[in-house]
């Protein structure tokens, strides 16, 4: 005894499942599948007969041509939009590339710039003042327990000094 399963598969949905079976388009155990269903379920039954009334009316739906230049016209017309699209956008439009390079040509000439003038102010220095030691600062005031250390002065005077004693 084999069992029929009673339920569609996941991934397919009741129409797509109705229109395959009209269509003689599902292998044998997906037609059993529905065919049990038709049999359990009217509401599946009563869907099936709408699409078959449905196909039946577009197949009396007479069949129309194209015209001869149908083709043509189409094509001209795509023409014209885009076009017009080109015709919308700004004149001047400069893409991001573009953009980058003259920036990074911008800062390289400025770098060469300053370099230049770096190079030519070492040359040339600029004139040195007098004084180019920094100025004193004052000396801190000395605290009560500080004692000065003690100076030998020598005083000049105008006489010789005489040697020890000579033998």
């Amino acid at each position: 005894m084999t069992v029929v399963r009673t339920t569609l598969p996941p991934d397919m949905e009741t129409e797509e499942m109705l229109s395959r079976y009209l269509e003689e388009d599902l292998d044998h155990d997906e037609r059993a599948v529905v065919e049990t269903l038709l049999q359990e379920r009217p509401d599946i039954r009563a869907e099936l007969e709408s699409l078959r009334q449905t196909l039946s009316l577009m197949q009396r739906l007479p069949s129309l041509e194209a015209p001869s230049d149908f083709v043509q016209k189409v094509k001209r017309k795509v023409r014209r939009q885009k076009r017009t699209r080109i015709d919308q956008q700004p004149q001047f439009r400069m893409p991001y590339e573009i953009l980058g390079i003259i920036v990074v040509i911008l800062m390289l000439v400025l770098y060469l710039l300053v370099q230049q003038h770096d190079t030519s102010s070492s040359k040339n220095p600029a004139p040195r003042s007098r004084t180019s030691l920094p100025p004193r600062s004052p000396a801190p005031a000395a605290s009560r327990d500080h004692v000065a250390p003690k100076t030998n002065t020598i005083v000049p005077t105008s006489k010789p000094l005489s040697s020890p004693s000579s033998p």
